[in-house]
């Protein structure tokens, strides 16, 4: 069973007329939990132009001591901009717990049998390097099928290499692809927050 746990309040503006509505406002959270997935503080602001038909607009949210999958994260940040009801552009931020750095921007488009996620940065930085993703990649979520993951490539500029691609199915088995060439053990542990620290390559 799912658990569900704290506060959210929204406040919100309405303006204009239900042909042209205008929504304004913010949202925070205090002690917010949702299964193991925890952030003790949440804030955002929202401003969406024709909230009722085709939304427009920038909504930002921030999330304080975050704990998403057991990886421990200080803070995450993440805009979305709204261009009508299936397009959507985003950019996030994080800074996990032991000092990795994440910045993420892509596309999202919502199709009627598919939404098409597409990355175009993925940047990670450990205190012993530094990885970006190589060219765009497609994460392709199929209604009723399963997701889709095309040559997702990130590389540190000193000979290290990792790249997934793959299938995986609403059920039965995942195909997966994946690769992984002069990966320093440091960087994984760093990044998976494992409690003993890793040397070698």
């Amino acid at each position: 069973t799912d658990s569900l746990a704290g506060s959210v309040d929204l406040e919100g503006t309405p303006t204009g007329s239900f042909d042209v509505l205008t929504l304004t406002g913010n949202v925070t959270g205090k002690k917010v939990f949702m299964r193991r997935e925890a952030g003790r503080d949440i804030t955002g602001t929202f401003s969406l132009t024709n909230g009722l038909t085709a939304p427009s607009g920038t909504s930002r949210v921030r999330f304080n001591a975050l704990n998403v999958g057991g990886i421990a994260f200080d803070t995450v940040g993440a805009e979305v901009r709204l261009d009508g009801a299936k397009r959507a552009a985003f950019t996030l931020g994080a800074l996990s717990s032991n000092g990795v750095r994440l910045a993420t921007s892509g596309d999202v488009t919502i199709g009627d049998s598919a939404t098409n996620l597409l990355l175009r940065s993925v940047d990670i930085g450990t205190d012993s390097g530094a990885w970006s993703l190589r060219g765009p990649a497609n994460v392709v979520l199929q209604k009723n099928d399963g997701v889709t993951i095309d040559s997702l490539i990130l590389a540190n500029g000193k000979g290290g290499r990792v790249s997934v691609s793959g299938f995986v199915p609403d059920t039965g088995r995942a195909r997966m692809l994946l690769r992984a060439d002069s990966v320093p053990l440091r960087d994984v542990g760093q990044v998976a927050q494992l409690r003993r620290k890793l040397a070698g390559v």
